[in-house]
């Protein structure tokens, strides 16, 4: 079974890594904090589709069932450039897999991410004071863990959840597209305020251009109900045309929010 990470994973390398600063709200999967203990769980179909024009099947068309949870786990005070400040404990745990009843996930499948993040850092904003753009998420240490391997320290000192985690970016040209207004999903009924965003990263062979809907609300953990991403990549030879780009495939997840909690427990024991 071909794994969906193995595409996400050959987009990074085509994509630039920094981006031009937004005027508008929090971007990515952590728009706020809860309550000590809440936690959010999300659910969503995951679409690939692999275009194969000269191919007398067809296209490859293939299909995961996703769930993301967030959980608030613990707070502590910790040194943060050079001050003690409130911190955060957020574990993120991604499963994609063949639905059969209870999620099926091959290796690779299951991610498991625990990060201490400064309170101050998770602002609601797109930049921080430095007007830099919150493309990664400071922190003061974290753990990972994917599938069956052990428990790994995050050594970088950032985070960010895309790709393996979740399909959002943090969108230069974030609108608000609506709202806010009444949205019901398997969680129940919020207010919302609806965004789009688009982000386009362009090489000498390859185009990727990754489009949003963004549902945030302040009554879900972390600030989102639902969020839909389509992920269309394009590619030509070095030596085509300026507008030689061809469809090479496309990937679709719409994430909605199915439960809400709190008393939430962590998965990795921190060392």
């Amino acid at each position: 079974m071909r794994r969906p990470f193995q595409l996400i994973v050959c987009l990074i390398a085509t994509m630039a890594t920094s981006l031009l600063a937004s005027s508008a709200q929090a971007q990515g999967i952590l728009w706020s904090l809860p309550d000590a203990g809440g936690w959010v769980r999300f659910e969503g179909d995951y679409r690939q589709t692999d275009y194969r024009p000269e191919n007398n099947q067809g296209d490859l068309n293939l299909s995961w069932r996703q769930h993301l949870e967030i959980r608030s786990v613990g707070s502590q005070q910790a040194e943060y450039n050079g001050e003690t400040v409130e911190c955060r404990w957020i574990e993120i745990e991604s499963t994609t897999g063949r639905a059969e009843g209870e999620i099926k996930s091959g290796p690779g499948g299951q991610h498991i991410y625990k990060i201490l993040v400064p309170e101050s850092a998770v602002t609601g904003q797109s930049r921080d004071n430095n007007r830099i753009a919150n493309e990664y998420l400071p922190i003061v240490k974290g753990y990972q863990k994917t599938g069956e391997d052990p428990v790994r320290p995050i050594e970088s000192g950032v985070f960010q959840a895309y790709p393996i985690l979740a399909l959002l970016r943090h969108y230069q040209d974030l609108t608000t597209a609506g709202g806010p207004q009444s949205l019901t999903v398997p969680a129940g009924t919020f207010e919302a305020t609806q965004y789009e965003g688009t982000l386009v990263s362009e090489s000498d062979t390859s185009r990727t251009t990754n489009k949003a809907q963004i549902y945030a609300t302040n009554q879900v953990p972390f600030g989102l109900a639902k969020w839909s991403v389509q992920i269309d990549k394009e590619q030509r030879a070095s030596s085509d045309t300026r507008d030689g780009f061809k469809p090479h495939s496309q990937i679709r997840l719409t994430m909605d929010a199915h439960e809400v909690g709190t008393g939430a427990q962590s998965k990795i024991i921190e060392k």
